[in-house]
Protein backbone atom coordinates (compact mmCIF):
# COMPACT_ATOMS: atom_id res chain seq x y z
CA UNK A 1 0.00 0.00 0.00
CA UNK A 2 1.37 3.39 -0.98
CA UNK A 3 0.95 6.09 1.57
CA UNK A 4 1.84 9.71 1.23
CA UNK A 5 3.36 11.19 4.31
CA UNK A 6 1.27 13.90 5.95
CA UNK A 7 3.36 17.00 6.29
CA UNK A 8 2.59 20.29 7.88
CA UNK A 9 2.71 21.91 4.46
CA UNK A 10 0.03 19.57 3.06
CA UNK A 11 -2.20 20.14 6.09
CA UNK A 12 -1.92 23.91 5.73
CA UNK A 13 -2.62 23.75 1.98
CA UNK A 14 -5.70 21.59 2.56
CA UNK A 15 -6.97 23.96 5.26
CA UNK A 16 -6.43 27.01 3.01
CA UNK A 17 -8.21 25.31 0.08
CA UNK A 18 -11.13 24.39 2.37
CA UNK A 19 -11.37 27.96 3.64
CA UNK A 20 -11.41 29.41 0.11
CA UNK A 21 -14.09 26.89 -0.91
CA UNK A 22 -16.22 27.70 2.18
CA UNK A 23 -15.93 31.47 1.52
CA UNK A 24 -17.02 30.94 -2.10
CA UNK A 25 -20.10 29.00 -0.96
CA UNK A 26 -21.04 31.60 1.67
CA UNK A 27 -20.48 34.49 -0.77
CA UNK A 28 -22.73 32.85 -3.37
CA UNK A 29 -25.44 31.99 -0.84
CA UNK A 30 -25.68 35.25 1.11
CA UNK A 31 -27.65 38.16 -0.34
CA UNK A 32 -25.61 41.26 -1.15
CA UNK A 33 -26.45 43.95 1.42
CA UNK A 34 -24.47 46.79 -0.09
CA UNK A 35 -27.71 48.53 -1.17
CA UNK A 36 -28.93 48.86 2.41
CA UNK A 37 -28.94 52.37 3.84
CA UNK A 38 -28.68 53.51 7.40
CA UNK A 39 -32.10 54.05 8.94
CA UNK A 40 -32.32 57.21 11.01
CA UNK A 41 -35.10 58.92 12.92
CA UNK A 42 -36.22 62.41 13.83
CA UNK A 43 -38.26 62.94 17.00
CA UNK A 44 -41.07 65.50 16.88
CA UNK A 45 -42.81 65.64 20.27
CA UNK A 46 -45.30 68.15 21.61
CA UNK A 47 -45.28 69.13 25.27
CA UNK A 48 -48.04 68.14 27.68
CA UNK A 49 -51.03 70.42 27.37
CA UNK A 50 -54.52 70.86 28.79
CA UNK A 51 -57.32 71.35 26.26
CA UNK A 52 -60.39 72.96 27.81
CA UNK A 53 -63.85 71.50 27.24
CA UNK A 54 -65.17 72.27 23.76
CA UNK A 55 -61.80 73.77 22.71
CA UNK A 56 -59.80 72.80 19.61
CA UNK A 57 -56.03 73.18 19.72
CA UNK A 58 -53.71 72.99 16.70
CA UNK A 59 -49.94 72.78 17.10
CA UNK A 60 -47.21 72.36 14.50
CA UNK A 61 -43.59 71.23 14.65
CA UNK A 62 -41.49 71.93 11.55
CA UNK A 63 -38.47 69.84 10.53
CA UNK A 64 -36.06 70.49 7.67
CA UNK A 65 -33.62 67.66 6.92
CA UNK A 66 -30.02 68.71 6.32
CA UNK A 67 -29.57 66.24 3.45
CA UNK A 68 -31.75 64.67 0.77
CA UNK A 69 -33.74 61.84 2.35
CA UNK A 70 -36.51 59.32 1.77
CA UNK A 71 -39.15 59.25 4.51
CA UNK A 72 -40.02 55.56 4.90
CA UNK A 73 -42.16 55.41 8.04
CA UNK A 74 -43.23 56.90 11.32
CA UNK A 75 -44.42 55.95 14.77
CA UNK A 76 -47.13 58.24 16.11
CA UNK A 77 -48.13 58.42 19.76
CA UNK A 78 -50.91 60.12 21.69
CA UNK A 79 -51.26 59.55 25.41
CA UNK A 80 -54.50 60.95 26.83
CA UNK A 81 -56.86 59.77 29.58
CA UNK A 82 -58.78 56.61 28.70
CA UNK A 83 -62.04 58.18 29.84
CA UNK A 84 -61.50 61.35 27.78
CA UNK A 85 -63.81 62.39 24.97
CA UNK A 86 -61.86 63.89 22.10
CA UNK A 87 -61.00 63.88 18.43
CA UNK A 88 -57.30 63.93 17.56
CA UNK A 89 -55.43 64.04 14.29
CA UNK A 90 -51.68 63.81 13.86
CA UNK A 91 -50.34 64.47 10.37
CA UNK A 92 -46.93 64.56 8.70
CA UNK A 93 -47.00 66.63 5.54
CA UNK A 94 -44.80 68.34 3.00
CA UNK A 95 -45.71 71.99 3.31
CA UNK A 96 -44.44 73.08 -0.13
CA UNK A 97 -46.05 70.23 -2.10
CA UNK A 98 -49.15 70.26 0.11
CA UNK A 99 -48.81 66.48 0.37
CA UNK A 100 -49.88 64.44 3.37
CA UNK A 101 -47.34 61.67 3.93
CA UNK A 102 -48.86 60.05 7.04
CA UNK A 103 -51.96 60.71 9.12
CA UNK A 104 -53.47 59.14 12.22
CA UNK A 105 -56.97 59.98 13.41
CA UNK A 106 -58.57 58.99 16.70
CA UNK A 107 -62.13 59.75 17.76
CA UNK A 108 -63.06 58.69 21.25
CA UNK A 109 -65.90 59.15 23.62
CA UNK A 110 -66.27 57.09 26.78
CA UNK A 111 -66.55 54.18 27.37
CA UNK A 112 -64.71 53.11 24.18
CA UNK A 113 -61.59 51.01 24.78
CA UNK A 114 -58.32 52.85 24.59
CA UNK A 115 -57.12 53.08 21.00
CA UNK A 116 -53.49 52.50 20.05
CA UNK A 117 -51.85 54.18 17.11
CA UNK A 118 -49.70 51.74 15.19
CA UNK A 119 -46.55 52.71 13.36
CA UNK A 120 -46.95 53.14 9.62
CA UNK A 121 -44.56 52.53 6.75
CA UNK A 122 -44.53 53.05 3.03
CA UNK A 123 -44.31 49.91 0.86
CA UNK A 124 -40.96 48.13 0.85
CA UNK A 125 -38.45 49.69 -1.49
CA UNK A 126 -40.25 53.04 -1.58
CA UNK A 127 -40.08 56.31 0.29
CA UNK A 128 -41.20 59.92 0.07
CA UNK A 129 -38.26 61.96 -1.24
CA UNK A 130 -37.52 65.21 0.58
CA UNK A 131 -34.77 67.57 -0.59
CA UNK A 132 -32.35 69.07 1.92
CA UNK A 133 -33.83 72.16 3.57
CA UNK A 134 -37.39 71.36 2.49
CA UNK A 135 -39.85 71.83 5.31
CA UNK A 136 -41.87 68.92 6.68
CA UNK A 137 -44.46 69.61 9.37
CA UNK A 138 -45.95 67.43 12.07
CA UNK A 139 -49.37 68.86 12.90
CA UNK A 140 -51.45 67.95 15.93
CA UNK A 141 -55.09 68.93 16.14
CA UNK A 142 -57.03 67.96 19.29
CA UNK A 143 -60.70 68.78 19.83
CA UNK A 144 -62.02 68.17 23.33
CA UNK A 145 -65.63 67.03 22.90
CA UNK A 146 -66.39 66.97 26.62
CA UNK A 147 -67.09 69.80 29.03
CA UNK A 148 -64.10 68.94 31.23
CA UNK A 149 -60.44 69.63 30.55
CA UNK A 150 -58.39 67.02 28.70
CA UNK A 151 -54.67 66.68 29.36
CA UNK A 152 -52.46 65.25 26.65
CA UNK A 153 -49.28 63.84 28.18
CA UNK A 154 -47.14 62.60 25.30
CA UNK A 155 -47.98 63.39 21.71
CA UNK A 156 -45.91 63.36 18.56
CA UNK A 157 -44.09 61.12 16.17
CA UNK A 158 -40.77 59.56 15.37
CA UNK A 159 -40.12 60.03 11.65
CA UNK A 160 -38.03 57.25 10.09
CA UNK A 161 -35.92 58.01 7.04
CA UNK A 162 -32.90 56.93 5.00
CA UNK A 163 -30.39 59.12 3.13
CA UNK A 164 -31.23 59.58 -0.56
CA UNK A 165 -27.60 59.24 -1.67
Amino acid sequence: MNSTPVTLRRVLLAAAASLVFALAIVRAGVKDRSALRDLASQDCWFGAETVDGGQTVTRELPWMPEQDIFVVGWHALLVAPEDGAYEAELTLFDELAKTRIFAMVQRRSPPAPSARWESAALPDGTGYRVSAGRRLVVRLRVRNTSSEGLRTEVTGAQIRYVPAD
